[in-house]
């Protein structure tokens, strides 16, 4: 966050995968059990959802902070025409207020957003976001192999992405793909978000053994998206990669 396939086979994993979760309206929770994580984990997770739970009180026109992805309609518009034709069921991490999933929602793909702060949640359904899930992202509460993309937008650097990796390679179909966007290095972050650089998203994505597809450095504004040639002009890095 910066400062100021086959049909039918698609169709069914859809039923399969949402009837499991019993996705309904309005906000289901999981249920965030304490002994399901690490104390250190624990303590992340609580520090993040309070942070954006206070933002989403507020609203992001009132905050100091904002996400590309809320502010700019250019770079929604740009990574939605990433997306291939086969990914039906997708799955955001970290979805906060909803602005790229209800994007996604009106161009006749099933999305669920999952996110720790309920009241980003809250703010996501007055959107008409409509799957969503109020859970801890390393311990998703999925069927294996029943989703064809999972999205990070700007989320990762909030929590472990090695433990979270392991549950989206679990969760992702056979060839599914993972989209992420990350905050370069010298980013000026809130002092939650770990930005890292690419080699390093790089390391972490092939290490819980994916294969990546794309790297690209962007710079955004509200005119478009641009690539760039290194990591200090760019404000999002952007990751495609692939479960074998």
């Amino acid at each position: 966050m910066d400062k100021l396939g086959d049909q039918r086979g698609s169709t069914s994993a859809i039923t399969r995968c949402t009837d499991e979760l019993e996705l309904t309206h309005p906000l289901p929770r999981t249920g965030l059990t304490e002994t399901s994580r690490e104390p250190g984990l624990r303590d992340q997770t609580t520090h993040s959802s309070r942070f954006f739970n206070r933002i989403g009180a507020q609203g992001w026109h009132k905050s100091e902070f904002f996400t590309y992805t809320w502010k700019y309609p250019a770079l929604r518009r740009w990574l939605v025409a990433q997306l291939l034709p086969r990914e039906k069921l997708i799955l955001s991490i970290g979805c906060g207020s909803g602005e790229i999933e209800r994007d996604i929602s009106k161009r006749k793909r099933t999305i669920v957003g999952v996110d720790i702060s309920h009241r980003m949640l809250a703010i996501a359904a007055r959107r008409g976001v409509k799957n969503l899930v109020q859970t801890d992202a390393t311990s998703l509460p999925f069927p294996r192999g029943c989703l064809n993309l999972v999205m990070f937008m700007e989320s990762a650097g909030y929590f472990e992405l090695n433990v979270v990796l392991r549950e989206v390679k679990r969760v992702l179909s056979k060839s599914g793909r993972l989209i992420m966007t990350t905050y370069p290095p010298h980013h000026n972050s809130d002092s939650l978000c770990r930005n890292v650089s690419l080699s390093q998203v790089a390391r972490a994505v092939r290490g819980a053994g994916f294969k990546i597809l794309d790297h690209q450095m962007l710079a955004v504004n509200r005119l478009g998206v641009a690539k760039v040639a290194s990591e200090d002009q760019s404000v999002i890095l952007y990751t495609v990669a692939q479960k074998p």
